[in-house]
């Protein structure tokens, strides 16, 4: 309401004075006043409403700028907050399955390891355990050929004596 109080007063006094103007320098007659008085009114409404188009449209743009910028920004935001949570749960996701792995392979090396051990520890029994008893069967082998032998002297010599 004040924008157009201020507009025709602008008009008002710009027209007075162009009238003034032109009339004390004598460039119209005083009776083509009224002609001059509705060029001027009608040059100043154009200049007004001119000026005034030209604010809104600035007005405008510039809103739609702001609008267009915290819109893109918005969005930005969200983008991030949204590439944030993702990223996050893929590091989680590939923690996990990263310990998950590794439990795994270590409780499979743990079974492997102490399956191959017994396997050495059976393997060494069994072999120690053969090689005492093949020991044992050799030793008992060779005493009972040494007596045998020691025996068959024994009656050789007696029977030598037997003849003799």
């Amino acid at each position: 309401m004040v924008e157009v109080v201020v507009v025709v007063v602008v008009v008002v006094v710009v027209v007075v004075v162009v009238v003034v103007v032109v009339v004390e320098v004598g460039l119209v007659e005083e009776e083509e006043v009224v002609v001059v008085v509705v060029v001027v009114v009608v040059v100043v409404v154009v200049v007004v409403v001119v000026v005034v188009v030209v604010v809104v449209v600035v007005v405008v743009v510039v809103v739609v700028v702001v609008v267009v910028v915290v819109a893109v920004l918005v969005v930005v935001e969200v983008v991030v907050v949204v590439v944030v949570v993702v990223v996050v749960v893929v590091v989680v996701v590939v923690v996990v399955v990263v310990v998950v792995v590794v439990v795994v392979v270590a409780v499979v090396v743990v079974v492997v390891v102490v399956v191959v051990v017994v396997a050495v520890v059976v393997v060494v029994v069994v072999v120690v355990v053969v090689v005492v008893v093949v020991v044992v069967v050799v030793v008992v082998v060779v005493e009972v050929v040494v007596v045998v032998v020691v025996l068959v002297e024994v009656y050789i010599n007696l029977l030598k004596q037997s003849i003799y």
